[in-house]
């Protein structure tokens, strides 16, 4: 039926004249193409099945240009693991320990520990981790097992001497599958994420993500990885470093 007294009209932030289109074509370029088409088109398809593709996935030896390590961890319940065995034991969550090389040039997943742990030997995973690269910062899930961890990880950091920068990660309101898509999906489509090659994790992490979001599968991995967006700081002005610059007035330090 028809309706002469309304109308609609549809419009994207594409027909926006007030947008610049390089702002636009940047997106474009670093945005996942799900996301761009629901920020820029109009899209409001859902997060369903393929989310991650297997030929975004590259691998690498080492780091691409100067940047800096991070850690994110996604602790699973701390649960008397030794009387955990068979059927029941691989339906349990794991706790997934991220350390990933940050730099312009994008992530570099250097490694990722994971493990049904006690309370104890959790502490000293991430403490290890993060004196192996020296790590910037280390990003624990917010909640009462981050609150129940952060006990061992201090009596084990006066032992070992190591004292990391731990600092508190949230869902930030977000779905478990929002999060992760939005912290993942764009950077691996863009060849933003690189992981080191033949690694016993790989095979893990990549089966996670291609499962993701079955409800069936788990996703440890990918959600301690989605956290070191939160995590990280990079430092662009690493880019622009001069070697032999002077300061032309001394006291005002420029």
């Amino acid at each position: 039926m028809e309706e002469d007294d309304w109308e609609h009209f549809s419009y994207t932030s594409l027909d926006n004249p007030m947008l610049d289109p390089n702002e636009i074509e940047n997106a474009r370029k670093n945005m996942s193409s799900q996301s761009f088409r629901q920020e820029f088109e109009a899209s409001f398809e859902s997060f369903t099945g393929g989310i991650f593709k297997e030929e975004w996935i590259l691998y690498e030896d080492k780091p691409r240009g100067e940047g800096s390590y991070y850690m994110a961890v996604d602790p699973a319940g701390f649960e008397d693991v030794a009387n955990s065995t068979g059927i029941k034991n691989s339906r349990l969550d794991e706790t997934a320990i991220a350390l990933v090389h940050v730099s312009p040039e994008g992530w570099f997943v250097d490694e990722i520990k994971h493990g049904r742990w006690g309370i104890r030997e959790t502490s000293l995973q991430i403490l290890r981790l993060a004196q192996k690269r020296q790590v910037m910062a280390v990003g624990i899930e917010k909640g009462s097992l981050k609150n129940a961890l952060i006990p061992y990880l201090e009596d084990q950091m006066r032992r070992m001497g190591v004292y990391p920068n731990i600092i508190e990660v949230t869902h930030g309101g977000k779905k478990k599958t929002d999060r992760i898509t939005w912290s993942l999906q764009g950077r691996f489509e863009h060849g933003r994420i690189l992981l080191k090659k033949n690694e016993k994790w790989n095979k893990p992490l990549v089966d996670q993500l291609l499962d993701f979001p079955n409800p069936l599968s788990h996703d440890d991995l990918p959600d301690a990885l989605s956290y070191i967006d939160q995590v990280a700081t990079t430092d662009y002005a690493q880019a622009f470093q001069v070697d032999d610059w002077e300061p032309i007035d001394a006291i005002a330090g420029y």
